[in-house]
């Protein structure tokens, strides 16, 4: 992913209402599609179709951005859908796409619940997050920006750990999570960092990445260097691997 190492200023924070509405909408479909199966089915059935359609939308997703990768042609012809290509940032034209990475998280995130390893308000909080918290921080960034107010970064990251806190707590509070509040600021804040700050960390490794990619020779194999921690991906693990060990500290 190529970013320009800017200052807040200079940068662009764009605000694309659609893309920040499926956002949102995306993250409660995730958790009803969750609940859904787990109402209508038995455990044993449960397991298995929820396993098996989550990891399909994986296999679906994917297979599309490497449509993508492959067939100019066809990558234009997706921009040009009316919802696909206006939800499409220009980065993603020939990266994989967040809805990509979000529900590749969601389904590592539901086989962990399945086999054990994540509780089920640990599973509901780190799908929220995200799609709630992302486009309180977009829409903080882009407003300071046009009002030429200046610090847009640092206050997107404060609307992201604002908005963190609450859907932890209210989540907690639904289900029982039983996280202390100290626990729950404590991975808003890292989480916070995460989401503003990766682009940053991308552009640093970008020279060695750079490197490496030009030693590989199949097309196929670049693909693995066109991965990259978007916090689509990236900040619903982390809720995950912090609400299941901080507790044991704080």
């Amino acid at each position: 992913m190529d970013v320009d190492m800017t200052n807040d200023f200079d940068q662009k924070f764009e605000w694309n209402p659609g893309r920040k509405l499926w956002h949102l909408l995306g993250s409660f479909l995730m958790v009803g599609i969750f609940y859904l199966w787990k109402d209508l089915n038995g455990p044993a059935l449960n397991a298995v179709t929820l396993l098996v359609f989550v990891w399909s939308l994986v296999g679906i997703t994917v297979a599309i951005d490497i449509i993508r990768f492959y067939s100019p042609r066809q990558n234009n012809a997706l921009k040009g859908l009316p919802f696909y290509g206006k939800l499409m940032r220009p980065i993603e034209e020939n990266h994989f796409n967040a809805t990509t990475y979000y529900i590749l998280a969601s389904a590592i995130l539901t086989t962990a619940y399945e086999i054990g390893w994540c509780r089920e308000s640990t599973l509901v909080m780190s799908l929220l997050v995200v799609g709630v918290a992302d486009p309180a921080a977009a829409w903080t960034r882009n407003r300071l920006q046009k009002w030429r107010l200046g610090q847009e970064r640092a206050f997107g990251l404060l609307a992201f750990l604002l908005a963190s806190i609450l859907v932890m707590w209210g989540v907690s509070r639904l289900l029982d999570a039983r996280l202390s509040l100290q626990c729950i600021l404590c991975i808003a804040a890292i989480v916070a960092v995460i989401e503003s700050y990766t682009k940053y960390w991308v552009t640093l490794a970008r020279p060695l990445t750079r490197r490496v990619q030009g030693y590989l020779a199949h097309r196929a194999a670049r693909w693995l260097l066109q991965l990259y921690p978007d916090d689509n991906f990236v900040v619903p693990v982390a809720v995950a691997l912090l609400a299941g060990l901080l507790p044991q500290f704080i």
